[in-house]
């Protein structure tokens, strides 16, 4: 694959908040950000039927994150309970 350096001109506003989602989202810099950003919506321009089940994959992914983790906080809850009741006999 050959690779094009490209220069590109953002706002400083634009850039702080790509800044914080670098973290987030666990790229390793802007660059690595930028370019996810590039091929998604590249993706989505060729075959919006492909970007529709991207995205629908993305929302999935987090609400059966947060169901994941809904679901341990209620585990957690039960085992203190239990572990309570037990060294309350």
């Amino acid at each position: 694959m050959n690779e094009v350096l490209l220069s590109l001109r953002i706002p400083e506003s634009l850039a702080r908040e790509l800044a914080a989602l670098i973290k987030q989202k666990h790229f390793m810099d802007l660059s690595d950000e930028v370019r996810s950003i590039i091929r998604d919506q590249w993706i989505i321009s060729q075959d919006p039927l492909r970007g529709e089940i991207q995205e629908l994959k993305r929302t999935l992914t987090t609400r059966l994150g947060e169901k994941k983790q809904q679901e341990l906080m209620a585990d957690v809850n039960r085992l203190r309970e239990e572990l309570r009741e037990y060294f309350n006999d």
